[in-house]
């Protein structure tokens, strides 16, 4: 049996491929993205410039610090999309907890062996051989499964007049395709969201570790955001970009030391 159930990314199905197409694109597109930004935000580079402006502050000389900035984009691009997949603030940017990175990491792994060698789907492999990375993806979906459920108490709560969150979680379990009008199961909801995890964070990091490059040493550089990127990819790098070329401009010589990982 597969690590997750078929998928947007993942299906070879044609008719589900299109069906899941009719319950996402809404979902994906920038008018409702932009419902989302405030989330996207706070997650996002007013996280970030907190921390810059306090690993400054807290610097010897207090102008100057010395910081990785594609592990800090990494970061606060899991802590972005956790949040509004998961219906809850993620914040692991400021509080140095990798968890979900390491959950994402795992998973990965984890969907590369099976596909490679098919053996590692069985019992023997699961229980025993690789239990440990078994362990953090079931660890994973359930943080999935339970927001799913989470969300819909809360909504079986709403009054007359109260609005819904508007977040990725929401929308995707309101996510109707217009042809059969079948919505997601619980399971599909979450695995959707861990998806967007593996495959926006990182593309996101890096698109953004682009910045400081652009910023500090092409002042005078044309910014062009890539419209062919993922939707999700896109109203991140726009979102939090946008805000963070001022930020960077602001700051300065003070970031002029900041490294990439070797």
């Amino acid at each position: 049996m597969g690590l997750m159930e078929p998928n947007m990314f993942l299906t070879v199905d044609p008719e589900l491929n299109k069906q899941r197409r009719g319950q996402l694109g809404p979902t994906m597109g920038l008018a409702n993205l932009k419902h989302m930004e405030p989330i996207i935000m706070a997650a996002g580079s007013k996280q970030l410039c907190s921390k810059w402006d306090r690993a400054i502050g807290q610097s010897k000389d207090g102008k100057t610090a010395k910081l990785c900035y594609h592990t800090d984009f990494m970061l606060m691009n899991f802590d972005i999309i956790s949040s509004l997949g998961f219906g809850q603030a993620h914040r692991s940017l400021t509080s140095g907890d990798t968890q979900i990175a390491d959950w994402v990491h795992s998973t990965c792994v984890l969907m590369y062996m099976q596909a490679i060698i098919p053996i590692f789907k069985s019992k023997l492999f699961r229980r025993f051989l690789i239990k440990p990375l078994y362990d953090k993806y079931d660890a994973f979906f359930a943080v999935g499964t339970q927001a799913i459920e989470k969300r819909k108490q809360l909504l079986s709560n709403l009054k007359p007049g109260d609005s819904k969150p508007k977040d990725l979680l929401q929308s995707y379990i309101d996510a109707e395709d217009p042809e059969s009008r079948i919505r997601m199961t619980s399971g599909q909801v979450a695995t959707e969201t861990i998806n967007g995890l593996m495959a926006g964070s990182d593309t996101s990091s890096n698109t953004l570790a682009w910045l400081p490059e652009d910023s500090l040493f092409m002042p005078g550089r044309n910014w062009i955001f890539c419209e062919q990127a993922g939707i999700l990819e896109v109203s991140v790098v726009v979102f939090v970009g946008v805000h963070l070329r001022v930020c960077i401009a602001k700051w300065g010589a003070c970031l002029s030391i900041i490294t990439m990982p070797p």
